[in-house]
């Protein structure tokens, strides 16, 4: 899943339906999703556990499929 601080624009989901990226996009205008991961700089990711716990937090895309590998 992806989390914009933005509205979701029909751009982006041209992007998406280009690239053939079927996970869900939300929009956090709130700014809820960056008060809950104390998180104010973009872009960064995180790697959840099945119980939703952060296990795995950096600003670096290409490390994601090894620590989710180690998830599994």
């Amino acid at each position: 899943m992806a989390i914009t601080d933005e509205r979701v624009s029909d751009d982006l989901r041209r992007f998406l339906a280009d690239q053939k990226l079927t996970f869900p996009v939300y929009a956090d205008t709130w700014r809820q999703a960056s008060r809950a991961f104390s998180q104010w700089g973009t872009p960064s990711y995180f790697v959840l556990d099945a119980d939703g716990l952060v296990r795995f937090e950096y600003r670096e895309l290409n490390q994601i499929p090894a620590e989710v590998a180690v998830l599994q």
